[in-house]
């Protein structure tokens, strides 16, 4: 399956053109790409960011996605995001509510050290 965004010259129609295929329409691509963003930088530490436990957030965050998938008609989108990003297993890998500190990294105090 090719990632989100991708397209794919597969498909021949009747006159013999191939039909341009899109995985996920441009239109639906960053509002994926922000959510996703949000689901990684949620951290139970970060009052207000999400629920105050991982668990929570892990399942509120896919409800959040599948909803949005389906809503816009984009199951194959849904099933790219669940095997690759949002099952257990890949979940934790990605999303920083998965471990116990905050990523030094991902804070300002790196920035403000320079």
């Amino acid at each position: 399956m090719p990632p989100v965004g991708c397209t794919s010259n597969t498909d021949n129609n009747n006159d013999g053109n191939q039909d341009q295929y899109t995985f996920c329409p441009p239109l639906d691509c960053n509002p994926i790409i922000n959510m996703m963003e949000w689901h990684y930088c949620a951290h139970p530490s970060i009052p207000g960011f999400c629920p105050p436990d991982a668990k929570l957030f892990e399942k509120w965050a896919v409800q959040c996605m599948y909803n949005f998938c389906m809503k816009h008609e984009l199951p194959e989108v849904w099933v790219y995001l669940w095997e690759n990003w949002y099952q257990s297993g890949c979940w934790e890998l990605w999303v920083q509510c998965a471990h116990k500190l905050i990523p030094v990294l991902k804070t300002t105090m790196i920035l403000e050290s320079q």
